[in-house]
């Protein structure tokens, strides 16, 4: 029982945490969401309430409470309920069929899922090109097949090309699609990219610098304790989870496993949970408090330390235009980074035609906030406000926001 009053206890937490210390909304969201007239504390409090949902069913589908503690403090369904609302909603009307005793109780699940992914097929619609059926189009596959074998014939400066029959062997369609589910299927056991992202991007990545937008999916603990309990215990239980997982994260491209792969989070949940119930409690309890407390300490208070800085600097602006700029005041507001003009109508700044949205040249009469590049010329005593940032989001335009009264 006890376990279970944990989970919610960390519930509590996170939702004061997102009441006290409201992180922005991305684009999608604005976009998804502001279209039915919801704020930022709306899509916060939903997002919540279906992760409390998907605690419960699973809780009360295992009956366990050790589950509800797993997926209260689990990374992934932290981060998707934070940022990915209708995908969590989608997950939640899946768990809810898969807990579910009576056909009308599967059926309400049924329709919540659909609903969910239709509602922000939209945000899916933008990654038409990054998905498996692109990926193996029997035209694009042929077109790669056509590339390989351009680039070994060029490798041998020109003077050798193998016969035709074994052309037809080594380079054709069909293998070439199968390397490709096996290499996405193999990147999934990718380990260091489900714990420790930013750190797998930097070591791996060409540039050298780390990556935004990353937030590790599991502990690093729960990888032994997946492993003994996947080779150890009965895993019919969530053989359907492991196998929708596999297919939504081979689908997707690498960088969007967060959403691909959410149908690995109850076969996970369940799984460690398993292998907990056979450890010390005391040692469990300590490290998922403190692996949950570490993670909310990460994501609410270190916020430009793992997310790209234009959500900030959305809400920022915002806030700023809201609290201090005069009835009468006139105001320019770059949109060089990003879509601003989207951003301050979900914040309710707009519409309001003292405000103009756009790329700007500043001369005297108006507020004026942009990046440090677009402020040249501008007197320094004119600067009012300074919104700091730790990344650079338009190359050689420098970091943050300039506001000044001109």
């Amino acid at each position: 029982m006890w376990p279970g009053i944990v989970a919610a206890g960390v519930l509590v937490v996170k939702l004061g945490l997102m009441l006290g210390k409201p992180l922005g909304v991305s684009v999608a969201m604005a976009e998804t969401f502001g279209n039915l007239g919801w704020g930022e504390m709306q899509i916060r409090v939903w997002g919540w309430l279906v992760q409390v949902v998907i605690v419960i069913l699973l809780a009360k589908k295992t009956r366990s409470g050790w589950v509800a503690l797993i997926a209260a403090a689990n990374p992934w369904l932290n981060t998707i309920s934070m940022w990915h609302v209708w995908e969590t909603t989608a997950l939640a009307g899946a768990v809810g069929v898969w807990a579910a005793k009576h056909t009308w109780q599967k059926a309400i699940g049924a329709v919540v899922v659909v609903l969910a992914l239709a509602a922000t097929w939209t945000n899916l619609s933008k990654i038409s090109s990054d998905n498996l059926a692109a990926k193996l189009n029997w035209n694009f596959l042929g077109q790669q097949v056509d590339e390989i074998q351009k680039i070994n014939f060029q490798a041998t400066q020109k003077n050798y090309m193998l016969p035709a029959i074994v052309r037809k062997i080594l380079y054709n369609k069909p293998g070439l699609a199968l390397n490709t589910i096996v290499q996405r299927s193999v990147a999934l056991m990718d380990f260091e990219q489900w714990t420790a992202p930013q750190a797998a991007w930097t070591a791996t990545g060409l540039s050298g610098l780390p990556p935004k937008g990353l937030l590790p999916l599991i502990y690093y603990w729960d990888i032994p304790l997946l492993i003994f309990t996947i080779v150890i215990f009965d895993k019919k239980r969530v053989k359907w989870w492991l196998v929708g997982g596999w297919l939504g994260g081979i689908f997707l491209d690498k960088k969007f496993f967060t959403v691909g792969g959410v149908l690995f989070i109850p076969a996970i949940v369940v799984l460690v949970a398993e292998a907990v119930k056979r450890l010390d409690k005391r040692l469990v309890l300590v490290l998922y408090l403190a692996g949950t407390g570490f993670f909310f300490k990460e994501m609410f208070f270190n916020q430009l330390k793992w997310q790209y800085s234009d959500v900030y600097l959305y809400r920022q602006t915002a806030m700023w235009l809201k609290n201090n700029l005069a009835a009468d005041a006139r105001a320019a507001v770059t949109n060089k980074f990003g879509p601003m003009d989207v951003m301050l109508k979900f914040y309710k700044v707009l519409p309001n035609s003292n405000i103009e949205v756009g790329e700007f040249t500043p001369s005297p009469g108006k507020v004026y906030i942009g990046l440090p590049k677009e402020m040249r010329g501008i007197p320094e005593d004119k600067i009012v406000t300074r919104i700091e940032a730790d990344d650079e989001l338009v190359y050689g335009y420098g970091k943050g926001l300039w506001i000044a009264k001109y």
